[in-house]
């Protein structure tokens, strides 16, 4: 064997003997676990943040279409048929209410409902509205219009397991105007 041979096979030796290989799949093992969660979690956090944010949007837009002439029939389905970006009508329902201040208490005069819907907050039919109670200031004969809008939420990643503990399975949200 020549000397150059037998320097670089001394050099090869010593190369492998400091690899580090072996050191930064263990690395890689520890850190790459907590960088998916991170990463899954920002993912299903946002699609939450997603679905509240269209949810306020449909009730507020139900709640004034009511206010300006269209029957609770109407802003239901307006609210449903418009709610398609988040799959409302098959994970939706939406209770659009007329209620009217009679002597300082609101009540539930009329209401409508759609969809897969959970209990109103507002209350049923001909009942004190609840949800209204503690407005004050509410003026003897005055209309007001409420679209709550229910949904069952679904995660879109694996980490249903550890999230759901903090998302809940079904989101609301309600406008009065």
């Amino acid at each position: 064997m020549s000397p150059s041979s037998r320097d670089a096979l001394r050099r090869l030796r010593r190369t492998l003997a400091r690899s580090d290989r072996g050191q930064e799949l263990i690395e890689l093992a520890i850190v790459l676990p907590v960088v998916l969660f991170l990463l899954l979690g920002t993912i299903e956090l946002g699609y939450a943040f997603t679905v509240a944010h269209a949810m306020a949007g449909l009730s507020r837009e139900g709640a004034s279409l009511a206010s300006r002439g269209a029957t609770l029939t109407e802003v239901a389905q307006v609210v449903i048929d418009n709610g398609g970006d988040i799959n409302m009508t098959a994970r939706g329902g939406v209770v659009a209410s007329r209620v009217v201040v009679q002597g300082s208490t609101p009540t539930v005069t009329d209401q409508f409902s759609r969809g897969s819907v959970g209990a109103s907050q507002m209350g049923p039919l001909g009942s004190p509205a609840a949800a209204l109670q503690s407005i004050s200031g509410l003026q003897d004969g005055r209309v007001l219009y409420t679209v709550e809008v229910f949904y069952a939420y679904q995660p879109i990643t694996p980490l249903s397991g550890v999230l759901g503990r903090i998302l809940p399975s079904s989101l609301y949200e309600a406008a009065v105007f």
